[in-house]
């Protein structure tokens, strides 16, 4: 179930990422042409979304999650519970500030979709991107990388320590701190595009 889980997360993220690609030489899944859609200025639904993928043989995407489930996803990871959690810059790119959220989304029927979304922090500055780490998540939301854990099992983060700080917050919100990544050394990195951290 966790592999099933990763590869299907896996397409969740390239799914957000390229989620508004839209072609009309692509093929479904099963070969046949795509419904056109008629309005490129509003955008796809995810069956379309779907449907406008190009598949090389022997691959397959699914849908785990879409709105309203989810809303303004930009990173996710899962922990090692298996657990995915969604960072949401909702706000982006001029506000409000603190309206990011951390969200925990479970299949909770085992048909591959999610259909439970829990909370796990929010009032958040646009997280940018989020990495598990010693029964919780580090969260990077500058001008600060969090650390955030649930300690009373109600899966809401009740601890949020402030790791490091002073990454800008001025300028655009996408260049403020990255998505951390360990790395084969098993240090934890960080960037920063804009001045400052």
């Amino acid at each position: 179930m966790r592999r099933r889980m990763i590869s299907l997360g896996a397409f969740l993220f390239v799914g957000w990422l390229l989620g508004s690609v839209e072609s009309a030489d692509a093929q479904s899944p099963a070969g046949e042409q795509p419904a056109a859609h008629s309005d490129s200025d509003s955008p796809l639904t995810p069956e379309q979304a779907l449907a406008a993928f190009r598949l090389e043989p022997g691959l397959r995407i699914e849908l785990v999650a879409a709105e309203p489930l989810v809303v303004s996803p930009v990173a996710l990871a899962f922990d090692a519970r298996g657990r995915m959690f969604v960072a949401e810059n909702r706000g982006y790119p001029t506000g409000p500030g603190d309206a990011g959220q951390i969200v925990m989304l479970e299949d909770t029927d085992g048909d591959g979709r999610c259909d439970r979304r829990t909370v796990f922090a929010d009032g958040l500055t646009y997280p940018n991107g989020l990495l598990p780490w010693r029964d919780g998540l580090i969260v990077t939301c500058a001008p600060d990388v969090l650390f955030l854990q649930d300690t009373d099992g109600d899966d809401r983060a009740d601890r949020r320590d402030t790791l490091f700080t002073g990454f800008t917050t001025t300028g655009s919100t996408q260049l403020r701190a990255s998505h951390p990544l360990l790395g084969l050394d098993n240090w934890i990195y960080v960037t920063g595009g804009l001045t400052g951290g």
